[in-house]
């Protein structure tokens, strides 16, 4: 009968102990991946990691790191590449299927186009290059020129053979 008792005790201290872990009814935690570590950017202030699923980025010098995900506002899942825009104060991160975000310190602003485009090729952004007020993103397609400060697509280049879907894995200046 004693032992009884003291198993009903455990049993409840335990479950009081496990639910004073879970966050508060009504809120999220995310649990995202952020081991593999798929593109880097940044400047003298922070650098920036890309992982499946989401951001981390700290302070060169301090011990402390901090993420965007989802929960934060970023549209999709599956990074595939960020690159940080020293001018605009922006980071534009790009996604497997042709989705990007340029993330700003007061929102995040989707841009769909590629994702909603109609097309037979793989969408995936591959990287992006920065020239002027122009971003330059390479794709399983092709390269798209975007004005940074209208926030459109100007031009979309097929560089295959007849002009046909080619990838682009980088651009040089």
């Amino acid at each position: 009968m004693v032992n009884k008792i003291i198993n009903g005790c455990l049993l409840l201290i335990s479950g009081i102990l496990i639910n004073a872990q879970a966050p508060p009814t009504g809120t999220w935690k995310s649990y995202n991946a952020f081991r593999e570590v798929r593109s880097l950017s940044g400047n003298n202030d922070r650098i920036f990691c890309a992982s499946r699923g989401g951001i981390f980025y700290f302070r060169p010098g301090e011990d402390e790191f901090k993420t965007i995900t989802r929960l934060d506002g970023l549209s999709d899942f599956d990074i595939t590449s960020i690159k940080y825009i020293d001018a605009y104060n922006f980071l534009a991160v790009g996604y497997a299927n042709g989705n990007f975000d340029l993330v700003t310190p007061e929102m995040i602003i989707n841009v769909p186009f590629i994702k909603e485009k109609s097309i037979t090729a793989g969408k995936s952004i591959n990287n992006f290059y920065v020239l002027d007020n122009r971003l330059f993103i390479c794709t399983s397609f092709g390269l798209i020129k975007f004005n940074l400060d209208r926030k459109e697509i100007i031009e979309t280049y097929f560089i295959g053979e007849n002009n046909t879907y080619a990838p682009v894995y980088d651009v040089v200046h």
